[in-house]
C-alpha cells in the first residue's frame, strides 16, 4: 500500500511536469544554472538510490545483535545525509513526491479537506530503529526503505520537460539555508540519530556546488558570498558532534551572514522570486523583525496608528461587555504582559472559570489559527468570538455597537482610524460597505422627491427619508461597526511585537546582552533539548519553517496536575472539539515561548507554576513519558536526560526572551 502510494505520488508529479511542457508555460529563453543544477540533481538521486539499497540491505541483517542495529542506523544515516544532497530541488520543485521521505513521523492532517497524511520515510525508521527490540519491527522497517528506493529508482523521470528557470532555482537555495538555519540543526528530522550538523553541512555543500555558476557570472558579487559559504562549510566539517554544537556562534558568525550574503546576490543580479514562502526576502535574515510580515496573518486591511490607537482605547472598553464591567485587559493584564497569573480566567459573574488559561498576547497574532484549538482563523474573528462568549465578556455585538456610536468621541476615533468607511468607500473586509447601485439610486429618488416638495416654511423637517432607508445607508457608511471594532482591537494586539529581548539584542550584533548561562541554554533549547523542534525560530511558536504558512498543533499529554508521581489525565481533548478526528484528540497549537518568563502558570490549562517544572516535563518524555495513557501524543516519550543544571540553562535561555 505504502508503494502504491509512492507511485501515485511520482506519476502525478510526473503528469504535471509533463502539462506544463506541453502547454508550453512561460519560461526564461535562457538560464545561468538550470541545466547545472539539473546535473547535479541526476548525480544526488543516484547517490541516494545507492545508499537506499544499501539501507535495505542492512534491514535484512537486522536481528538481536547489537552490531546489527548500529549497523543499520549508521546506514540510514548515510541514506538520510545523501537525500539532502538533492533535498532542496526536491522540496521546491515536487514537493508533493518529497513528502514521502522526510515527512515527520506522526499523522499531519491537510486541512482544510482533511486528508490524512500517513507518517512514511526516514523519520518512521528512525522511530523503529531506536525503539528497545527493534528488530520486531524489521517487516514495516523493510517495506519503508524498500518505497524507499523504488521512488528514489524513478527520481530522474520527474526531470522529463523540466523548465525551472534561474530565479527559481535560487529560491530554493534561499529556503533551504532556512531549512538548516530553523530545523536541520535543532535536530528535527533526525533526533535519535542526531545527524543534524552533518547533514547541515551536506545541504550548504549542495548550496556551494549549486552557485557556482551564478558566483562565475556575477564574480564581484559572489566573492565575498563564497568566501562566507566556505567559512560555513569548515565550521559544520569541524562541529560535527550535534549535543555540543555551539549553534549560537554558528548562526551569529556564519550562518546569519550567509543569509544576508545570498539575499544581497540573488537582489543584486535581479534574481529574486517568492514563489513558495511568506517570508520578506528583503529582511536582512530570519531573525529581523521584519522578516516575517504581520499583514499575513492578520485577515484585515493595513494597519496605522490611528487604528492601533483605537484598538488600544477598545482594549480598556468595558462597554465591549454584557455587564459593563470587564474589558480585554481584565484577563489580558498589560502589567502581567498581557497574561493573567491564573490558571485560567474566572468567568462573567466571578462565580465559575473558563475552560483555559488566558496567554499573553505577545506575538499572538503572528499564527494562522487563534484560541488554543485553533477553531478560527484570524484575530478580528477571535475578537468577535470573545465578545459574544457568555464566559467571557458575554456582549451582544448590536448593543456593543450602539452604545460605541452614541459616543462622540468614539464616532471621531472610528471615523480617523477607518476614513474609507467614513466617505462610504470602505472595503468588504471592513464590513462597511460603499453602497451599492440600487441604494444610491434609492437615496437619489428620495432626495429628489423631497427637493420636489420641500416646503421650506417648515424648515428642514420636509427632509423626512424612510427609517428603513436610514438604516441601510448607515450600515454601508457609518465606520463605528464590530468588523472595524475587531481589527482596530487586531491591529494593536499585532502591534505587541517588540522583539526588543536580550536575545534579540545579541542576535542583532550586541554580544553583551545575553550572558553565559543563557547562551548554553539558547544551544540546548535548539540541540539536545530538542525545544527548537517544535518551538520554531524565530519567533518559537508553532510557525513552520522555512515556508511559514501552517501553525502546528501538538499533543504533549499534559496532565491535570502537577505532581509527576500521580499525574491525573486531562479531560479537555483540545482540537478535537473542533475537529472531532482521533489524531486531534489532546492537541494543542504551540504557543510563542517569548515572554514566558513574565506569563505563567503555563500550558493550556494552566497546570504548571513554574518554567523548571515544564522543562522537566518535557524532559520526562510528556505524559506517556511520566505512565500517562495517552495513544495520540506525539512528544516522543523518550527522556531527554537532561540534567539539573541543564533544565536551568535552558530556563535562563527563555528568560532572555523576555522583551523590554
Amino acid at each position: 500500500m505504502a508503494r502504491n502510494k509512492a507511485k501515485i505520488f511520482i506519476a502525478a508529479s510526473l503528469w504535471l511536469t509533463c502539462l506544463c511542457g506541453v502547454l508550453g508555460l512561460k519560461r526564461e529563453d535562457k538560464s545561468i544554472g538550470v541545466s547545472h543544477a539539473i546535473s547535479n540533481f541526476r548525480e544526488g538521486s543516484t547517490a541516494f538510490r545507492t545508499s537506499s539499497l544499501e539501507l535495505i540491505h542492512s534491514l535484512y541483517l537486522l536481528d538481536s545483535s547489537k552490531a546489527s542495529v548500529i549497523h543499520a542506523q549508521q546506514a540510514l544515516a548515510k541514506s538520510r545525509i545523501d537525500y539532502k544532497r538533492i533535498e532542496f530541488f526536491m522540496d521546491y520543485f515536487f514537493e508533493s513526491s518529497s513528502l514521502i521521505y522526510n515527512r515527520p513521523a506522526k499523522v499531519e492532517v491537510d486541512e482544510p479537506y482533511m486528508e490524512y497524511q500517513e507518517p512514511s520515510g526516514f523519520q518512521v525508521m528512525e522511530v523503529l530503529l531506536f525503539e528497545d527490540r527493534p528488530f520486531l519491527y524489521k517487516a514495516g522497517l523493510i517495506e519503508q526503505a524498500d518505497l524507499l528506493a523504488s521512488s528514489a529508482e524513478d527520481l530522474n523521470s520527474l526531470l522529463y520537460k523540466f523548465e525551472g528557470t534561474d530565479k527559481e532555482i535560487l529560491e530554493s537555495v534561499r529556503l533551504e539555508l532556512i531549512r538548516v538555519i530553523t530545523l536541520s540543526i535543532t535536530g528535527y528530522d533526525a533526533p535519535e540519530l542526531k545527524t543534524g550538523i552533518r547533514e547541515s553541512w551536506q545541504s550548504l555543500s549542495a548550496i556551494q556546488k549549486i552557485l557556482m555558476p551564478y558566483v562565475q557570472t556575477y564574480p564581484v558579487r559572489g566573492a565575498k558570498l563564497s568566501v562566507i559559504l566556505n567559512r560555513a562549510l569548515t565550521y559544520l566539517k569541524l562541529n560535527p558532534v550535534f549535543d555540543t554544537f555551539n549553534r549560537m556562534e554558528f548562526l551569529t558568525h556564519y550562518a546569519l551572514p550567509l543569509q544576508e550574503h545570498l539575499g544581497s546576490f540573488i537582489a543584486g543580479t535581479n534574481l529574486s522570486i517568492n514563489n513558495k514562502s511568506i517570508l520578506n526576502y528583503e529582511a536582512k535574515n530570519i531573525f529581523s523583525p521584519d522578516a516575517i510580515p504581520q499583514e499575513v496573518f492578520i485577515g484585515m486591511n493595513a494597519t496605522s496608528d490611528s487604528k492601533i490607537a483605537l484598538g488600544k482605547k477598545l482594549f480598556m472598553e468595558k462597554a465591549l461587555s454584557g455587564d459593563m464591567r470587564r474589558n480585554c485587559a481584565s484577563c489580558h493584564h498589560p502589567d502581567r504582559y498581557f497574561s493573567e497569573g491564573l490558571k485560567t480566567s474566572l468567568a462573567i459573574g466571578d462565580s465559575t472559570f473558563v475552560q483555559r488559561n488566558a496567554p499573553t498576547l505577545f506575538y499572538a497574532g503572528f499564527q494562522y489559527a487563534q484560541f488554543w484549538d485553533g477553531r478560527v482563523k484570524t484575530l478580528p474573528e477571535q475578537i468577535k468570538a470573545v465578545i459574544a462568549n457568555p464566559s467571557e465578556m458575554n456582549g451582544v455585538h448590536t448593543v456593543v455597537i450602539e452604545n460605541l456610536r452614541k459616543n462622540g468621541a468614539y464616532v471621531r476615533a472610528f471615523q480617523n482610524a477607518f476614513p474609507a468607511a467614513k466617505m462610504g468607500n470602505a472595503s468588504k473586509a471592513d464590513n462597511a460597505l460603499k453602497p451599492n447601485a440600487a441604494v444610491k439610486t434609492r437615496v437619489a429618488l428620495k432626495v429628489d422627491d423631497v427637493l420636489k416638495t420641500n416646503d421650506t416654511s417648515k424648515g428642514n423637517s420636509a427632509w423626512k427619508i424612510d427609517a428603513t432607508l436610514k438604516t441601510e445607508v448607515a450600515l454601508n457608511t457609518d465606520p463605528v461597526n464590530m468588523q472595524n471594532l475587531s481589527e482596530a482591537l487586531a491591529a494593536y494586539i499585532m502591534g505587541l511585537s517588540p522583539r526588543n529581548s536580550a536575545f534579540d539584542r545579541y542576535i542583532a550584533g550586541d554580544k553583551k546582552a545575553m550572558d553565559e548561562q543563557q547562551l548554553k541554554g539558547f544551544n540546548l533549547f535548539m540541540g539536545k533539548g530538542q525545544c527548537g523542534s517544535c518551538h520554531f525560530a524565530p519567533l518559537f511558536n508553532g510557525l513552520i519553517p522555512p515556508l511559514y504558512k501552517r501553525t502546528e498543533y501538538e499533543n504533549l499529554g499534559v496532565p491535570m496536575n502537577d505532581d509527576f508521581i500521580h499525574l491525573q489525565k486531562d479531560t479537555d481533548k483540545g482540537r478535537f472539539g473542533y475537529f472531532p478526528i482521533s489524531y486531534y484528540d489532546g492537541a494543542f497549537k504551540t504557543p510563542s515561548v517569548r515572554n514566558s518568563e513574565k506569563t505563567g502558570p503555563y500550558m493550556h490549562n494552566g497546570v504548571f507554576k513554574d518554567l523548571e517544572k515544564v522543562v522537566e516535563f518535557y524532559n520526562q518524555g510528556g505524559g506517556a513519558g511520566l505512565h500517562l495513557t495517552t495513544p495520540q501524543q506525539t512528544l516522543s516519550v523518550k527522556p531527554l536526560n537532561l540534567s539539573v543544571k541543564e533544565v536551568r540553562q535552558i530556563v535562563a535561555f527563555i528568560h532572555s526572551l523576555t522583551d523590554k
